[in-house]
């Protein structure tokens, strides 16, 4: 096995026994508390920006696990896509953003966004 097969499969196992527990949040417990933690880490990527974000803007989530923060961003932006390499973190986040019809997550390989041309987002 190599090292990108052993990462899908470590964060696949991980995503089987607690997704949330595997995400940085200091409560992780209760779905709220979950949520909040996103929109804490979403408010400090919105203050880090240079200029003043617009919601035309296309953003794309590397790692977005089951898409705690993208949840957060979805009301700044009217386009975001989240990548991540484990299938089970991906499939638990069609389920979070259910009700988020313009956010978009993908299993990627973990080595590449090939399936992405250049230039295709204007936040990472």
């Amino acid at each position: 096995m190599n090292i990108v097969e052993k990462m899908k499969q470590d964060w696949n196992e991980r995503a089987q026994h607690h997704a949330r527990f595997w995400i940085a949040t200091e409560d992780y417990h209760t779905e709220e508390n979950f949520a909040q933690s996103g929109k804490d880490t979403a408010q400090a990527l919105l203050a880090t920006l240079p200029i003043p974000h617009q919601p035309s803007w296309k953003v794309l989530d590397i790692g977005c696990g089951i898409g705690r923060v993208l949840k957060a961003l979805a009301p700044h932006f009217h386009h975001l896509v989240g990548v991540d390499v484990s299938s089970a973190m991906i499939a638990q986040s069609k389920q979070w953003l259910a009700d988020s019809p313009h956010i978009h997550t993908y299993e990627t390989s973990g080595v590449d966004l090939r399936e992405f041309p250049d230039s295709s987002f204007d936040l990472v």
